[in-house]
C-alpha cells in the first residue's frame, strides 16, 4: 500500500482509491488547529490544542494527541 501520494490521478475502483500504478492510496482528512496558552500546569504555562482540548507542556508543529497540524 502506498503511504504517500505525490501527484497523478486517483481513481475509485473496487471500493478503494488507487493511483496511476493501481496501488491502493489511503486518504485521510487533515485537521488544523492552534495552540492556546493556559496556566494549568502547576503554575507553569501549558498549551491547549484547539481541536482535542488536551494540555501539553510545550508547543510543536502538530498535536501529539490528535495529530492536528498547528
Amino acid at each position: 500500500m502506498a503511504e504517500y501520494f505525490a501527484g497523478g490521478h486517483l481513481r475509485f475502483l473496487d471500493g478503494e482509491w488507487r493511483d496511476d500504478n493501481g496501488d491502493v492510496v489511503e486518504i485521510k482528512e487533515v485537521k488544523y488547529g492552534h495552540w492556546t496558552h493556559k496556566l494549568d500546569c502547576n503554575g507553569y504555562t501549558c498549551y491547549e490544542c484547539s481541536e482535542c482540548k488536551t494540555l501539553h507542556e510545550y508547543s510543536t508543529d502538530y498535536c501529539p494527541n490528535c495529530g492536528a497540524n498547528m
